[in-house]
C-alpha cells in the first residue's frame, strides 16, 4: 500500500510539473502574438478618389451638372453665345473668378460655377464716344479727364442697354447716370462718385479692363501682384493697351489728358486712327493737324463711316465738326484767336495781338500779364458782355490808383505803354501816361483794338496821354485820368469820359 500511494504521489507531482510547463509555455506564446500584431505595420489601402460635383449656372438661369468620379481639371467650360455680351469670367460661391475656358483649374467637391457676363464695348460702328466741352469747335486735349467723362465714355460704348440698379450715394435726384450704369456692371467700385475729380490711370484701366477677361499674370515695375487694380493691369498689357515691359515703371496715379485717353480707348476698341480730309471730318481750332493726338481726337470724338483701303481707314462720310468764325474771342478771362485755316494762333501774331506757344494772348511782358489777368479775374469779366466788360475796366482804372508824377513823353511817342502799366498796376501809383497804359492794356486782353496816345490836352497843350478807339468807322476817346480828376477835387460836374465821340472829345482839345 505504501508504495502504490508513493507512486500516485510521483505521478500527480509530474503532472503538476508537466501542465505548469504547458501552461507557461502557452502564456510565452501568447506573448509573442500579442508583441507582433501589435508592431506589425497597418496594411496600405489605397486613396479613394475625392468626388468632383461642378454645377454650371448658364446666363439664362439654367443649371446642369458635372459629376466626375473624381477631383478633375477642367479644360474646358461649356460655350456661352449671348449676342451683345461677352463671357469674361465663370465666378464661383466664394466670389473668386477663373478665366472663361478654365485652363488647368482643379476643382474638388461641390462647386457652383456662374457665368459672369459684361456687355460688349462697340467696335464695329465708330461712334464719337468722347464728350466735349460746351465750346463750339474746341476739344480741350490738354485738359485732364474727369471721372464724368470717363463714365460716359464707357456708357456710350456700351452695345446693349443697360438700366442701373445700384448707385452711388448722391444729391443727385438723376439715378439714370452713366457712372450708376457702371456701378451696376461692376466696372466702378465704392459707395460715392466725385463727378468733377481728375481720373488717374487706374481708374482708366481697371473701367475698361472690367468688360474683358482678365490677362494672365506679369510683372510690372511700378505696380505689384497686391494692388488691387493689378488684374486689370495685366488685362491692358496683355491686349497691348499700355507698355506691359517690367522695366518701364507704370504709376498708377498719374493723371489722365482727354487726349491720352482718346489714344488709351482707341486701342480698347481696336480702332486705327488715320489722318482725314478736313473736308470731311472738319477741325477742332485747338487741335492743328500737327497735334500728336490729333487723329486719336478725330477718331474719338467724330461720328463717321468707313471703309479700309490697303489695311488704312478711309472715312467715307462724318458728322464734320463745325469750324469756328475767325476773329478774337474770350475764353473766360483768357483771350484767343482763330485764324483763316479754322486753327488757334499760336506763337504768333494776328492784326497786331501776340498770341504765345497755348494761344493766350500776351502783352508781351509776363509779370504785366498776370497782374491783368488778375484785375479781369477780380472784376469778374468772362461773366460781362464785351462793352460791359470794357466799362468796368474803365471805371476800376479811374477809380484804383492814386495820382503821382513819373515820366512825360513827347506827341507821338511809342514803346512806353508795358512799363507804364505795370509801373501802375504793381505799386498802385501813377500818372496820366501809367492810366492810359493800364486801361490800355486791360482793353487789349479783353480783345479791343485800342491805341494808346502820347499828345496834348486842354488850351494849354499839356503833355497827356489817353486811349482811342476806331468802332463802325468813328473814333472814340477814353480818359479815366482826366475824368478821375473831376471825382478826386470834388466837382459839382463829373462827365463820363469814356468812349467820347469827337463831338464831345473835341472839347477838351486833345492834340495828337
Amino acid at each position: 500500500m505504501t508504495n502504490d500511494s508513493e507512486r500516485v504521489e510521483l505521478l500527480q507531482t509530474a503532472l503538476l510539473v508537466v501542465c505548469s510547463f504547458l501552461v507557461c509555455t502557452a502564456l510565452v506564446c501568447a506573448s509573442c502574438a500579442l508583441d507582433y500584431f501589435c508592431s506589425r505595420p497597418a496594411p496600405v489601402e489605397p486613396d479613394m478618389p475625392e468626388t468632383c460635383s461642378v454645377t454650371w449656372i448658364l446666363p439664362d438661369g439654367t443649371q446642369f451638372r458635372n459629376t466626375p468620379a473624381a477631383a478633375q481639371v477642367l479644360s474646358a467650360a461649356p460655350d456661352i453665345d449671348e449676342p451683345g455680351y461677352t463671357l469674361v469670367a465663370w465666378r464661383d460661391g466664394n466670389g473668386t473668378d477663373y478665366s472663361p475656358a478654365l485652363p488647368t483649374t482643379e476643382f474638388r467637391g461641390e462647386v457652383t460655377l456662374t457665368a459672369l457676363l459684361m456687355p460688349a464695348l462697340e467696335t464695329e460702328q465708330h461712334i464719337a464716344y468722347m464728350p466735349l466741352p460746351a465750346e463750339l469747335g474746341m476739344f480741350s486735349p490738354d485738359d485732364v479727364l474727369t471721372m464724368l467723362e470717363l463714365a460716359d465714355c464707357a456708357a456710350a460704348l456700351l452695345s446693349v442697354e443697360v438700366k442701373p440698379t445700384e448707385y452711388f450715394t448722391s444729391s443727385s435726384s438723376d439715378l439714370d447716370t452713366s457712372y450708376n450704369v457702371l456701378k451696376t456692371l461692376g466696372a466702378l467700385r465704392g459707395d460715392r462718385f466725385d463727378p468733377s475729380s481728375a481720373v488717374l490711370l487706374r481708374d482708366l484701366v481697371s473701367v475698361f479692363a472690367a468688360f474683358f477677361p482678365q490677362g494672365p499674370n506679369r510683372a510690372f515695375a511700378g505696380i505689384g501682384p497686391d494692388d488691387p487694380d493689378y488684374g486689370a493691369f495685366c488685362t491692358a498689357a496683355a491686349r497691348g493697351w499700355i507698355d506691359g515691359g517690367s522695366t518701364h515703371t507704370l504709376d498708377p496715379s498719374s493723371t489722365i489728358t482727354r487726349a491720352e485717353a482718346a489714344r488709351f480707348i482707341n486701342r480698347v476698341l481696336g480702332r486705327e486712327p488715320s489722318s482725314q480730309d478736313t473736308d470731311i471730318s472738319g477741325v477742332f481750332a485747338d487741335v492743328p493737324l500737327g497735334h500728336p493726338y490729333h487723329d486719336d481726337i478725330m477718331e474719338a470724338a467724330v461720328v463717321h463711316t468707313y471703309r479700309l483701303s490697303e489695311g488704312t481707314e478711309q472715312w467715307t462720310w462724318a458728322n464734320t465738326v463745325p469750324r469756328r468764325e475767325t476773329g478774337l474771342y474770350r475764353d473766360g478771362t483768357l483771350l484767343r484767336c482763330i485764324d483763316d485755316d479754322g486753327y488757334m494762333v499760336k506763337d504768333s501774331e494776328w492784326n497786331g495781338f501776340r498770341f504765345d506757344k497755348n494761344g493766350v494772348y500776351t502783352c508781351g511782358m509776363t509779370e504785366l500779364d498776370v497782374l491783368v489777368q488778375d484785375v479781369l479775374a477780380e472784376l469778374g469779366t468772362d461773366e460781362m458782355e464785351a462793352l460791359d466788360a470794357l466799362r468796368a475796366v474803365y471805371n476800376y482804372t479811374r477809380d484804383s490808383f492814386t495820382y503821382l508824377r513819373r515820366n512825360y513823353y513827347d506827341t507821338g511817342a511809342t514803346g512806353w505803354g508795358e512799363q507804364e502799366a505795370y509801373t501802375m498796376l504793381s505799386t498802385g501809383y501813377g500818372n496820366c501816361y501809367c492810366y492810359a497804359a493800364t486801361f490800355y492794356e486791360l482793353a487789349r486782353a479783353l480783345g479791343f483794338n485800342a491805341r494808346l496816345i502820347s499828345g496834348t490836352v486842354g488850351s494849354s497843350h499839356s503833355p497827356h496821354g489817353w486811349v482811342e478807339f476806331d468802332i463802325d468807322g468813328a473814333r472814340y476817346v477814353c480818359d479815366a485820368e482826366l475824368e478821375m480828376t473831376y471825382y478826386r477835387d470834388r466837382r459839382p460836374v463829373k462827365p463820363d469820359m469814356f468812349m467820347m465821340p469827337d463831338t464831345m472829345s473835341s472839347q477838351w482839345f486833345y492834340l495828337r
